[in-house]
């Protein structure tokens, strides 16, 4: 289930106290995953909660009751010992998983559906080809609400390979190769979309370098359902560079959206925002992006100093966005950035020395700066609030924040510290833009450390985070 952010603009009586509201929080048994290759929560199919893993010679569905009690542990079976796992969409009763593997000289894509007890319901067979072209390091996304299915793959060069499938009947709804003449897409792709219908939108950057900065510029290709005719619309940056940007699809007012942050030399500063939102309908050739600065007052607030200390943002990132009902955005920017530095205790050590390059690698995930936009781009307001998060060697994954929706405030979750005995705090933000931080939970004498990035929402009020501590594995449902 995916919930939409409807975030009106509300009359100021619905805001009234936030405060501490309490929350129930639920944790599972603890699972070993020293030996597991991946895991994937698949959140509740009909009255439980699933979650998925790769073993690496063998794939397991854990199965659990709303309460998280463990109830079941079923290996998943295909008809080769070992296939490659594309994706798995979870639907109401049941959930679907696709994979490929090879069988006397020919590639098979297959999908296979089970229900909340781990047992198949049904078996498709999608393509067979004696071809490996499409089957070379291939890539599955979903539609927002799992209608549809994209299965793509592109190497060297300007050619894309793409296949979409309709998640209820398990059929191909078309396949192609698509090429984009004077691009070379591992260099230039920034990110695709597949709409509900099956429509795709791929977002292309060129000269995204100091140097042609002039000639800087965005391309929007457009594949509606069930079509080969590729639809270009080129837009240019006004002689900027794109620092970070995001490309979502507003799947209520059928509005493609992007949003980027720009400066003039630095790739790790920003200067400000671009925007650019249309109806698909009412796409051109003509369509420009409205460029933001970031005022010095604003970027006073952010740092805490004097005004015209600091030009720009730096290191900041587009983290998350979310459309509003009206056809708006809420935007979330945040502060990343990473050190990787050697140890000196081994300096001087001979080349062949595997320990003379140790080192550590420092993560930073800090402020969070939310915009809330207009559906014709005005910013109707923006607001700093404040996060510190350190850690070593652990490629961020404690860190960041969790967007979790509800239709009339958004709350952002996250770890105070990256460490073993923490608290979870939140943000909650009104449709006006007044916030509140608040204390959720404390991890103390838990044994749980909480990985908010891979959290799912399960209702208007219930969401699921997974705990990784020691290679133990738990699940832990937070209920408001």
């Amino acid at each position: 289930m995916v919930y939409r952010f409807i975030f009106l603009v509300l009359i100021a009586s619905l805001w009234q106290s936030v405060g501490i509201v309490a929350q129930e929080v639920q944790i599972s048994k603890g699972f070993s995953i020293r030996n597991d290759f991946s895991y994937e929560i698949l959140g509740k199919v009909d009255e439980r909660i699933l979650m998925f893993r790769d073993r690496g010679l063998s794939y397991e569905l854990e199965i659990f009751d709303e309460d998280l009690k463990h109830i079941d542990t079923r290996e998943l079976q295909f008809k080769k010992r070992k296939v490659n796992i594309l994706g798995l969409v979870p639907q109401d009763t049941i959930f679907t998983v696709y994979y490929s593997f090879r069988d006397d000289g020919l590639y098979h894509l297959r999908a296979r559906s089970f229900n909340d007890k781990g047992r198949v319901q049904d078996t498709t067979s999608i393509i067979i080809s004696d071809s490996r072209e499409f089957f070379r390091s291939p890539v599955m996304a979903f539609s927002e609400y799992y209608n549809k299915s994209m299965i793509f793959n592109y190497e060297k060069g300007s050619q894309l390979n793409v296949m979409v499938v309709d998640n209820a009947t398990k059929q191909v709804d078309w396949d192609d190769q698509i090429y984009f003449d004077d691009f070379e897409l591992l260099k230039n792709l920034r990110t695709m979309i597949l709409t509900e219908e099956g429509g795709i939108f791929i977002l292309l950057e060129k000269d995204n370098v100091r140097i042609k900065r002039k000639k800087h510029f965005l391309e929007l290709c457009y594949l509606p359902p069930n079509s080969k005719d590729l639809i270009q619309h080129r837009f240019t940056i006004e002689d900027k560079l794109t620092t970070d940007v995001k490309m979502v699809f507003d799947t209520q007012n059928d509005r493609i959206n992007i949003v980027g942050l720009y400066n003039n030399k630095n790739k790790q500063d920003a200067e400000g925002y671009y925007y650019m939102s249309a109806d698909i309908s009412a796409l051109t050739n003509a369509q420009k992006a409205t460029m933001v600065p970031f005022t010095p007052e604003f970027i006073a607030e952010v740092y805490g100093q004097k005004v015209g200390r600091n030009e720009s943002l730096k290191h900041f990132s587009l983290a998350d966005i979310k459309y509003r009902a009206d056809g708006g955005l809420l935007v979330m920017m945040e502060m990343q950035k990473s050190y990787s530095r050697r140890t000196g205790f081994n300096q001087g050590g001979f080349a062949s020395d595997p320990f003379a390059a140790r080192g550590w690698t420092d993560y930073y995930h800090e402020d969070i700066v939310l915009l809330n936009l207009n559906a014709d781009g005005s910013e109707l307001w923006k607001e700093h609030l404040h996060k510190k998060q350190f850690s070593q060697d652990d490629d961020g994954v404690f860190s960041s924040f969790y967007t979790f929706l509800t239709p009339s405030r958004l709350r952002l979750l996250y770890n105070d510290e990256i460490k073993r005995n923490s608290t979870v705090s939140e943000y909650v933000v009104s449709p006006v833009g007044e916030y509140k931080r608040n204390a959720v939970l404390s991890t103390d004498d838990q044994n749980i450390k909480l990985r908010f990035q891979d959290a799912i929402q399960v209702s208007n009020k219930e969401l699921l985070v997974p705990s990784e501590r020691s290679y133990e594995l738990s699940l832990v449902k937070i209920t408001y």
